[in-house]
């Protein structure tokens, strides 16, 4: 059908859970892969890339640092606009090495991991990646440090003339937001 891209060949975009589970990457297509039939809320991503699969945009993910030279990224990072805010330097890989540090990697996969690898595919598999560092280690006490709400503010402002989608999933130690 002329609407629909074919499923990439990654492990996981047509693997269950189980047999009587949905699919692992539910939330791109979350289809019976024998019928064809809608098994609840996705993001319909076959019909997008029917259109475009990203390319000529430039994602930024602000965060605690993408893993530049990751296998399944590394083609989208390269030459990217990266920037830590917290130091001023252009420097996008995590500071640390825990699982802390390792959320801006997995949010980059999301968006837009090569879909000519084996492992997953990201909504966008053909957009590049810039890796925003909002977080740095204190050389002082060894912990994360948060950027200041003037680095936060310069940061909304970087490099508008090339990235076209900023990703935004992190949160501050001591800001809440209560909403309706």
């Amino acid at each position: 059908n002329g609407n629909y891209a074919p499923a990439p060949t990654d492990d996981f975009f047509s693997a269950r859970w189980s047999e009587a589970e949905y699919p692992i990457q539910w939330s791109l297509e979350n289809r019976d892969f024998v019928t064809g039939a809608s098994l609840g809320l996705d993001l319909n991503v076959r019909r997008a890339w029917s259109r475009t699969y990203g390319e000529g945009v430039t994602i930024a993910v602000a965060d605690c640092g993408i893993e530049l030279d990751h296998q399944e990224l590394a083609s989208r990072t390269t030459d990217g606009p990266h920037f830590c805010f917290v130091d001023g330097i252009a420097e996008g890989n995590p500071a640390g090495t825990t699982e802390f540090w390792a959320h801006g990697t997995a949010v980059a996969g999301l968006a837009a991991a090569d879909r000519n690898h084996a492992r997953m595919v990201g909504v966008a598999p053909e957009a590049k990646l810039a890796s925003w560092r909002i977080y740095s280690i204190d050389p002082v006490n060894q912990r994360a440090q948060f950027a200041t709400d003037e680095q936060l503010m310069d940061l909304f402002q970087h490099e508008i003339q090339t990235v076209g989608v900023q990703n935004h999933s992190w949160s501050g130690d001591v800001l809440t937001l209560t909403g309706p």
